[in-house]
């Protein structure tokens, strides 16, 4: 087993595509950051002259307040959230059916069970998702706090951090924000992982590469779309449904809960489990 997941990770590294999305994941991860550090110092002196002042003491303009969690709604931000659920599904999501087409799938099952492959393939592809999502925000915070003091942060920074109380562990941000950015970076990696594993339980139904990607990311925009625009329409204060929204502190329209991010977890896992699971008779030598 040690050997088959070893191998399924060389595999998944040397991939191009695994690359890119970790590149242009990572791209994204630091450019918002080095925006946030250029801000930062370009207003030094302000913050230096109101050191002494604990009123307008800015600890919105902290580490943690210049997060790229908390800073969602900026330009760049805004992207890598946006299209991290394409990049996740670029990286080796689609690379059970490559498998199964190309005639590696049959060499190995020569040589190991079906379970234990499946197996593989599923921790390596749940490893790679949530890496493309943790590593970049990891990466930014370490940049921000190596520029940027790491103040406590404030309740009477609310409004300018957007952490009201109806935002999910908010109030760890505020006591433990070390602890928060810890939790909320792994929470991410977890649905991101789970929507990785999605995509390789679709790929045995839906295979060409192409379809795959492009109709569960437009779902999930289409679903995004639908939602805000009911809660709107009708002024329903529901939940953020997407992958997108989950992984930020909260959604364009309104906040995530924990309901619907167990609910994503589980559909996810379904998916990954129940299709490979159906589909076990299908005689892939």
């Amino acid at each position: 087993m040690k050997a088959l997941l070893l191998a399924d990770f060389k595999r998944a590294w040397c991939s191009r595509l695994t690359r890119i999305s970790f590149v242009i994941a990572l791209g994204l991860g630091i450019a918002a950051a080095c925006i946030q550090i250029s801000a930062y110092l370009n207003t030094i002196d302000y913050v230096v002259s109101h050191l002494d002042m604990k009123v307008a003491m800015p600890y919105s303009n902290s580490a943690y307040g210049n997060w790229i969690v908390i800073r969602m709604l900026q330009a760049i931000p805004n992207l890598f959230f946006f299209i991290a659920p394409f990049l996740i599904g670029l990286a080796n999501s689609a690379s059970l059916r490559t498998e199964i087409d190309n005639g590696y799938a049959q060499q190995i099952l020569t040589r190991t069970s079906r379970p234990q492959y499946y197996l593989s393939k599923f921790l390596v592809t749940f490893i790679l998702g949530g890496l493309i999502v943790a590593l970049p925000l990891a990466v930014n915070f370490i940049m921000c706090a190596n520029f940027i003091p790491a103040y406590q942060p404030e309740p009477q920074d609310i409004t300018a951090l957007g952490m009201n109380d109806s935002v999910i562990l908010s109030e760890m941000f505020f006591r433990y924000p070390l602890a928060y950015v810890v939790v909320k970076t792994l929470l991410d990696f977890v649905l991101a992982g789970f929507w990785a594993v999605a995509l390789l339980g679709l790929s045995l139904l839906i295979k060409n590469r192409v379809t795959l990607l492009c109709a569960s990311y437009i779902a999930l925009v289409a679903i995004k779309l639908f939602s805000e625009r009911t809660y709107v329409l009708f002024k329903i204060n529901g939940p953020c449904l997407t992958l997108m929204d989950l992984l930020r502190k909260h959604g364009d329209v309104n906040n995530p809960s924990w309901e619907v991010i167990i609910i994503n977890i589980v559909i996810c896992a379904i998916l990954s489990l129940l299709i490979p699971y159906l589909m076990r008779k299908r005689d892939v030598l």
